[in-house]
Formats: C-alpha cells, sequence, structure tokens
C-alpha cells in the first residue's frame, strides 16, 4: 500500500511568500518539514542577518552605520555588514591627493599621487634617462655577474634563473603545510612541511648524511620544459627521495610525473609516502624514540618552527 503524501503551504519568515512543503509521514524528517520557515537558504541568510538569532550579538557597520547580526564566534573581529561596506570603507581610505609632474627624459606632463617618488612616465624615459647610472649584480643561481640600472633590485638574471630558484626553494612560497626552519635541524634547511622535518630527523637519527633540495632537474616533458627539485639526497646511496602526503593513486600530483622522468634519464629515486613513512616508524619502534617528531604532537609542536608563517 502506497503512502499518502501531505501537502502543507508555509509563508516565509523573511519575504512572506507561501510555498508547500511536500511530506510523507513515513519520511525521516517530516515533522521538520513541516516546521520549515524559509522558503530557500537565501531568505534565511537574509532574515537572520538583519535579524539574528538568541545567540547572535547586535553590531553596527563602520561604513553604512546599519545594524547587523553576527554569531558571538564571528563578532570578535567583524566590522561590516557586509564585503561590499568593507571594500567602499578601504576604497574611502586609500584616496590620496594627486599632481600634475613632467617626465625628467621627454617632459610629458602626467599625474602621480602627491607623495609619489617617481621621476619618469614610462619605463622607456626610465631606462634612457638612466642610461651610464649602472651597478654590477651577481644572480642567485648562475652566480654569474651582470651590469643593470641603478634602481633595479632583481635577485637573478632570468626567467629560468627565477623558476629555478623556485625550484630549489630559495624563494618562499605559500604553502599550507609547516613551512619554516627547525630549531633542532639545521640552520639553512627551510622544510616545507612536518613531513620533511620529520624525516631529516629520521635521517639525522640514524646517522645518515642528507642534503635537502640540493638539485634542480631541467626535464622535457612534451616538448616543454619542467623543472623538478627532490625532497631529499642520500649521498651514501645516491638515492633522491620524494615525500609525498597525496594519495597512492597518484592523482593531483604532478611531482610524481617529474620522478618518472628524472628515473627515465637514468637516475636512482623512489618515492616514500607519509602513510609509508610513519608505519616504518612504528614498527622498527623509533616513532617515540626520536625526539621531536611533529606528527606525534602537531598541536603543541609549532615551538620547534622559527619564523613561523613567515
Amino acid at each position: 500500500m502506497e503512502e499518502k503524501e501531505y501537502r502543507k503551504n508555509i509563508s516565509c519568515k523573511n519575504c512572506k511568500i507561501e510555498f508547500i512543503v511536500r511530506f510523507k509521514m513515513s519520511d525521516q524528517g517530516s515533522i521538520a518539514k513541516c516546521n520549515k520557515l524559509y522558503c530557500s537558504k537565501l531568505c534565511k541568510k537574509e532574515y537572520l542577518k538583519k535579524n539574528g538569532t538568541s545567540n547572535s550579538i547586535e553590531l553596527v557597520c563602520r561604513y553604512c552605520k546599519c545594524t547587523y547580526y553576527k554569531p558571538e564566534s564571528l563578532s570578535k573581529n567583524s566590522k561590516f555588514c557586509s564585503r561590499v561596506c568593507q571594500n567602499r570603507s578601504y576604497a574611502s581610505r586609500n584616496k590620496k591627493e594627486k599632481k600634475n609632474i613632467n617626465c625628467k627624459n621627454c617632459n610629458k606632463t602626467f599625474i602621480v599621487i602627491e607623495n609619489s617618488k617617481r621621476k619618469y612616465c614610462s619605463h622607456e624615459c626610465s631606462h634612457a634617462g638612466q642610461k651610464g647610472k649602472t651597478k654590477i649584480f651577481t644572480c642567485a643561481v648562475c652566480k654569474e655577474e651582470k651590469h643593470i640600472l641603478e634602481n633595479d633590485n632583481r635577485m637573478y638574471c632570468g626567467r629560468n634563473c627565477q623558476y629555478k630558484a623556485q625550484s630549489l626553494g630559495l624563494i618562499k612560497i605559500p604553502t599550507k603545510g609547516r613551512s619554516g626552519y627547525r630549531t633542532d635541524l639545521p640552520d639553512d634547511m627551510r622544510f616545507k612541511s612536518s613531513l620533511e622535518a620529520d624525516y631529516a630527523r629520521f635521517l639525522k637519527y640514524k646517522k645518515i648524511d642528507f642534503k635537502y633540495e640540493s638539485k634542480c632537474f631541467e626535464l622535457i616533458d612534451k616538448g616543454k620544459i619542467r623543472r623538478y627539485t627532490p625532497d631529499f639526497y642520500i649521498e651514501k646511496e645516491g638515492l633522491y627521495v620524494e615525500l609525498k602526503a597525496g594519495r597512492k593513486d597518484k592523482k593531483y600530483s604532478k611531482n610524481l610525473e617529474c620522478v618518472q622522468l628524472v628515473k627515465n634519464i637514468g637516475y636512482n629515486i623512489k618515492v616514500i609516502y607519509m602513510s609509508e613513512f610513519y608505519d616504518m616508524l612504528k614498527k622498527e619502534k623509533l616513532y617515540e624514540e626520536i625526539p621531536n617528531i611533529e606528527r606525534r604532537n602537531y598541536k603543541k609542536s609549532r615551538h620547534l618552527i622559527r619564523n613561523w608563517r613567515n
């Protein structure tokens, strides 16, 4: 016997438009459907923003001076009722007086901010105006010396050296991992994650000499040059090691493709997954024995990291 379907007309608490709720008495959550207050999630969001709940805190927007509500957990740092008000507030704050100046090279008039130190209207005029004012700089990667303009603050001689620097970890790239120098490991090694730091501690405990991000490979893949730097190099075995916290099905990992390319040109390299590494430590009873393993107490091991989040 088929269950009878019931209908109920409900008036939305926010927009006051009536809507129909269909349900069966055998449905799970049928009581919740009968007590529905809003026709959509958008209406619910708008109503709670205007009126809040019993646990909400009343706030005043710094820009439009309107009253709005936020949960207690979000109210401490809330200043604006919406992203629109936030952007408008920042835009009005950043408005600065402007002035007209003449380019030192072509004498063309252009507009700058009041306290600007600009002297030229374009890069071309800047280069033309500074001819003869050069300095010698040494590239941080290839160590070649070149003449550049006096106000040029570059660190690398070109894009290729910049990409190598990124691959070697010389340029700090934003990461979700626990990047930073460790107080109990060599000062010149800036690890990108706790997994890398723990593997370095394991090698140090075993008295195995290693280098961290020591070689950048330039690989050709489908006609394009790719740069790849393995995480560790174990000198005694002539072995490169790539640590991976990702999935074993090799999804979402360009580094694993590079590992295969490095193997193809004759280098000894292997991949160690995070789960395999920590299982090995536990099996050999080193997990508790090696000091400062971050995985063992992830929340309370931040004191081991110098310049946390820098």
